[in-house]
């Protein structure tokens, strides 16, 4: 799903990278970074709500890189 988004954003806002490989390492790494960490807060937690809002603290990390 996570490439799904990616590509239909790309297609939308014309987003075309300067050297596409270095762009979809990125890509694939990135996915697999954000599922290990949200896999990796889950695992911690024994219920559903704590897994929610221990995500959240990575999500936040994740979301203030330039």
């Amino acid at each position: 799903m996570s490439a799904v988004v990616l590509a239909i954003s790309t297609c939308i806002l014309d987003y075309e990278p300067a050297n596409i490989w270095a762009f979809l390492a990125a890509i694939i790494l990135s996915i697999i970074l954000y599922t290990a960490a949200g896999t990796i807060g889950g695992l911690f937690s024994k219920t559903v709500l704590e897994a929610s809002l221990s995500i959240l603290s990575v999500a936040f990390i994740f979301t203030g890189a330039p």
